[in-house]
């Protein structure tokens, strides 16, 4: 649609720019007829309206689209949209199994050695980590016979209410079906919870490599630094294993972080899988996509911290 300069004045204007002046007692005149203005080109009155008419020189008038095709084109758009959606919605149900793209990864293929499992240590901030954000991670796992921890380095008190979340933590494991003795709940004075609390990353590393040690840990998965939601207690957590990653020389543990995605493809749903797919087979570093084939079961297990869950009237 191309835009049209409105006129600054009733008067009408030649080719060269010159003003015309306006035919007298009806007679057109010669300089107005070479110019191609006539009795239908008079200088409008106070009050007269004129249709705006092409000029024989090669100016272009172009109408607005109607509204009724944008409308048509907005409607096509959204349901576009809902299509993709829901084909996107399809390809996660069809499959019988939690799927890892690219299909020919060896994402967390078995160790070396004897043993046909990992130990994975699932390191969290704050309980309720695991369903709203590891949950997928955590079918998969499973789905692949390995054995899972969760080591998780504060009570979520931050409201009073740490007693109640660790309760909900081990429900919501219960749900994702990780045994009791496998999750670790601390209540350290210098890992409280809270957006202003930093917390130290040596400290971190410390209490991290007691558990690896004893649980015989040789997976960690944990935050990456843009904490997934961007609160700092996983940005330090993320740090922390950095640290113990480094200082500690663990050459046997390998480690995993979640990606950080914007908001635009954190709330796109099903539909992101197709751009997960393309970005992990493009990445430099080793990236994979986890498709969750039971999203009721991460609802599930969220659904067990009630204390998070907000009425908003």
């Amino acid at each position: 649609m191309s835009a049209v300069t409105p006129y600054s004045s009733p008067e009408v204007v030649d080719v060269e720019g010159t003003r015309s002046p306006p035919a007298s007692g009806g007679a057109t005149g010669e300089e107005g007829s070479e110019l191609g203005v006539g009795e239908n080109s008079r200088r409008p009155t106070r009050g007269q309206s004129t249709t705006a008419q092409p000029h024989r020189h090669g100016e272009e008038w172009r109408a607005r689209p109607p509204e009724k095709a944008m409308a048509w084109i907005w409607m096509l758009m959204a349901a576009g949209a809902v299509l993709l959606w829901a084909v996107s919605l399809g390809r996660v149900l069809s499959s019988s199994s939690p799927a890892c793209l690219p299909a020919n990864s060896t994402f967390l293929s078995p160790p070396r050695g004897d043993r046909m499992s990992r130990n994975v240590l699932l390191v969290l901030a704050h309980p309720d980590d695991e369903s709203m954000f590891f949950a997928p991670t955590i079918l998969f796992l499973k789905s692949k016979g390995h054995s899972i921890h969760i080591l998780c380095l504060s009570q979520g008190n931050a409201d009073g209410l740490g007693n109640i979340r660790k309760e909900e933590l081990y429900l919501a494991c219960v749900t994702l079906k990780i045994p009791a003795e496998q999750v670790k709940v601390l209540d350290h004075s210098e890992l409280q919870d809270g957006f202003h609390k930093n917390w130290d990353h040596g400290l971190i590393a410390e209490l991290t490599l007691a558990q690896s040690q004893l649980w015989n840990i040789d997976t960690i998965v944990t935050f990456d630094s843009r904490g997934v939601s961007g609160h700092p207690n996983h940005c330090d957590v993320h740090h922390g294993i950095c640290k113990l990653l480094r200082d500690n020389g663990q050459g046997h543990i390998e480690a995993w972080e979640l990606v950080s995605l914007n908001i635009f493809r954190k709330y796109s749903g099903p539909v992101d899988i197709w751009l997960s797919s393309t970005l992990s087979s493009s990445s430099k570093q080793p990236t994979y996509t986890l498709v969750n084939n039971s999203p009721s079961r991460s609802f599930e297990a969220m659904a067990s911290h009630k204390s998070q869950w907000v009425c908003v009237k």
